[in-house]
């Protein structure tokens, strides 16, 4: 088990970001990490799993190749408004 922390960014009062470069190279730490502990898991038989706070997303321009949008984290509060209203629309 391997894992790489990432910094938590709060650019506005109820905001909560993170970076994707930051996850991106976070993964690629880890990864590296548990190849030269485990060389043996370069084998076509292998299975890793990843997971970064499964309520995070990002927005990604696959043309580009590139994030648009910061990771948004769970724990931001932008869109409570949007769900108190629908909860009170019964939508």
């Amino acid at each position: 088990k391997f894992s790489a922390s990432i910094p938590v960014y709060f650019p506005r009062t109820g905001w909560v970001e993170q970076k994707p470069l930051e996850i991106l190279e976070s993964v690629k730490t880890s990864v590296g990490n548990l190849l030269k502990r485990h060389p043996e898991l370069t084998s076509e038989n292998t299975v890793v799993g990843f997971d970064n706070q499964g309520e995070t997303f990002i927005l990604w321009n696959k043309n580009i190749g590139e994030a648009v949008t910061p990771a948004i984290v769970w724990q931001d509060t932008r869109g409570q408004k949007i769900c108190e209203d629908l909860l009170t629309t019964n939508a």
